[in-house]
């Protein structure tokens, strides 16, 4: 799914960014898109999605030793317009998120890395 007047591709699978609310310091939604579909009544996009969650989102809140970008998979799963979307972001493991700490601590010491973090576009050439 492509917006008329956006460059970026929204595909099954990707992580994207949700209103919140109306005000700019309100802190987006986090999902994952399942599934996309035109809506036969209306005409509508749709998506299927699953939720990520933020420690505030949970009962027992947010924990000093939480990690200020830390998110929750889970399988609520809902289904909402396309229209929602602010943006795509990228969600990690805990495993890719201390590969990329390592990979930042490394640069920050001016060590060159033998490996990439980001893989190379079309990565599937030889």
């Amino acid at each position: 799914m492509r917006h008329d007047e956006g460059d970026e591709e929204v595909k099954i699978k990707d992580c994207i960014l949700l209103a919140s609310g109306n005000r700019k310091k309100d802190v987006p939604f986090i999902a994952k898109v399942t599934a996309l579909w035109e809506n036969p009544e209306d005409g509508e996009m749709m998506m299927s999605i699953l939720w990520f969650y933020r420690p505030e989102h949970t009962d027992i809140g947010r924990q000093p030793e939480d990690l200020p970008i830390e998110v929750f998979a889970s399988k609520h799963r809902d289904h909402t317009s396309v229209a929602c979307i602010e943006d795509k972001c990228f969600v990690m493991t805990f495993n890719e998120y201390c590969r990329y700490s390592k990979f930042c601590r490394m640069v920050e010491e001016g060590v060159s890395p033998s490996w990439n973090i980001v893989p190379e576009l079309g990565g599937g050439e030889n």
